[in-house]
C-alpha cells in the first residue's frame, strides 16, 4: 500500500467511512500506481480502512495487477459474481457515498 493511499484511508476512517472504492482514472493511478482505462467493462478497486484490498476487473486486464488480490471476470459471466466474491463486508455491508473525496477539504455535510 502506498503512503498516499494510506493517507486517504486514514482520512476516510476519521470521517467514519469503512473504506474507499476507486475507478480507473487519475486518482487510482496517483494512489496506487495502477493504470487502467475507463471502458464499458467494470473495473474498480476496493480498499478498507483496515488494510484489505480487492480489485474487480476484466480477465484480460488481470496481469496488470499481479500485486493485488484480483477478482477477474469475462464477458460471458459478467462482473456480478466477481463483485460478490470481492465484496469486503466492512465496506459494502452498508455503503455510504462521500460527496467529497479530496483530503484537503473539510467534509461536506
Amino acid at each position: 500500500m502506498t503512503e498516499r493511499l494510506q493517507r486517504l484511508l486514514d482520512l476516510a476512517a476519521a470521517r467514519g467511512l469503512r473504506g474507499v472504492i476507486l475507478v480507473p482514472g487519475p486518482s487510482l493511478f496517483y494512489l496506487t500506481g495502477l493504470s487502467f482505462h475507463l471502458s464499458e467493462r467494470l473495473t474498480l478497486a476496493l480498499f478498507t480502512t483496515g488494510g484489505k484490498a480487492a480489485l474487480v476487473l476484466p480477465a484480460l486486464e488481470a496481469e496488470k495487477a499481479a500485486a493485488m488480490r484480483t477478482f477477474p471476470y469475462d464477458d460471458v459471466q459478467g462482473p456480478t459474481e466477481a463483485l460478490h466474491r470481492a465484496a469486503l463486508p466492512p465496506v459494502v455491508k452498508r455503503a455510504r457515498v462521500s460527496r467529497s473525496l479530496r483530503w484537503n477539504e473539510r467534509p461536506v455535510r
